[in-house]
Parts: structure tokens; C-alpha cells; sequence
């Protein structure tokens, strides 16, 4: 079974979601962790969250709904820890 874990911040609450997952879950199944682009400003410079077009690389789930593969990078100025975190993570 998939789980979803909805991280209400940016890459350092994703990183929360998956560390709870891990703690609850072990390595059973894999959890789907929705967040927001938007990190703290010594990593991302612009205030507010990414949006899809602060990006290269993304793949499109749904109309609305975009995933952050490790290839994918912000535009700068902009920054994002989100692309490092799914090369880190499964």
C-alpha cells in the first residue's frame, strides 16, 4: 500500500515526512510525500513558494499535480533542496 504524507512546509518538512514514514513504516512500502517548493532564504533567495515554472525537469502527474525527480533544478535565483531530496530518497 502507498501512503500519503503531506508536508504543509517546503524541503525541510518533506524531509520530516519521510523521517515519520520511516520511523512508523520501516522500509514497507513507499510513502507519496506531497510539499511545497519553498525553502528557507540562505537556499532560495525570492520569497514564496516555487511554483512550476521555477523549474526544469518536472514531470507532470496530473493537470495540477507535478513530480521532483533528481533531474530537475530550479531557475535561478530561485534555489530548491526538493531535487537532491528525491535523489536521496526512494
Amino acid at each position: 500500500m502507498t501512503r500519503l504524507i503531506v508536508a504543509a512546509g517546503g524541503g525541510g518538512d518533506a524531509v520530516a515526512a519521510a523521517m515519520l514514514h520511516a520511523a512508523l513504516y520501516g522500509d514497507e512500502d513507499q510513502a507519496v510525500i506531497f510539499t511545497y517548493a519553498w525553502d528557507r532564504l540562505l537556499i532560495d533567495p525570492r520569497p514564496g513558494p516555487r511554483g512550476a515554472d521555477g523549474f526544469t525537469g518536472l514531470e507532470q502527474l496530473t493537470r495540477s499535480v507535478r513530480s521532483v525527480p533528481a533531474k530537475a533544478q530550479p531557475i535561478p535565483p530561485g534555489g530548491s533542496t526538493l531535487p537532491r531530496l528525491a535523489a536521496e530518497l526512494p
